[in-house]
């Protein structure tokens, strides 16, 4: 079938924005996806502050019905944050999905937030797992949130659908490299 690579590109002088594309089993573009194959977004980095803008796509998973749903992160001024962005099966914007189809899930207060890994659950919705920094005391922990397809945290798991993992020292610095 069609794959779809999903991350980021920067057009200058453009931050770095999310990036996708679907490819034909021939390796082609399929240009009946996004814009003629491709589909760049601006997911709300911000260049304030002197930050960098900056969004991407670090997840990709396609929901039971063919849309696409990306986790990812964005830089908002100085804080790191995950947003989710869904996607049609045309790969359009899903404008049902959070505002104007972006999400930023709430995985904690005054936290910064990265590396995001995405899993689909046959029987609960979409696991989301992330590193968090709380940026008022400086202690990390992973994230993990379950949430519906739609969004909704799910709230029989966690507090609130987010189960925050501390971990001993912030320098341990975890590396995801994936979530089942």
């Amino acid at each position: 079938g069609r794959l779809v690579a999903a991350g980021s590109v920067r057009q200058p002088p453009a931050p770095q924005d999310t990036a996708f594309a679907r490819l034909n089993p021939d390796g082609s573009l399929d240009t009946t996806f996004g814009n003629n194959g491709r589909l760049v977004v601006n997911l709300g980095g911000s260049t304030g502050s002197g930050a960098i803008g900056y969004d991407a796509a670090d997840a990709l998973v396609r929901l039971p019905d063919g849309r696409l749903l990306a986790a990812g992160t964005l830089r908002d001024f100085t804080t790191w944050r995950v947003v989710l962005v869904r996607l049609t099966a045309a790969g359009q914007l899903d404008t049902s999905f959070g505002t104007a189809g972006r999400l930023l899930p709430d995985l904690g207060q005054q936290s910064s937030q990265d590396a995001v890994r995405l899993a689909p659950q046959t029987d609960r919705g979409l696991v989301i797992v992330s590193r968090v920094t709380d940026t008022s005391n400086g202690s990390c922990a992973l994230a993990v949130m379950r949430m519906d397809t739609d969004g909704r945290p799910d709230p029989t798991f966690g507090t609130a659908g987010v189960a925050r993992l501390p971990y001993a020292s912030c320098m341990d610095n975890p590396l995801l490299t994936g979530v089942i």
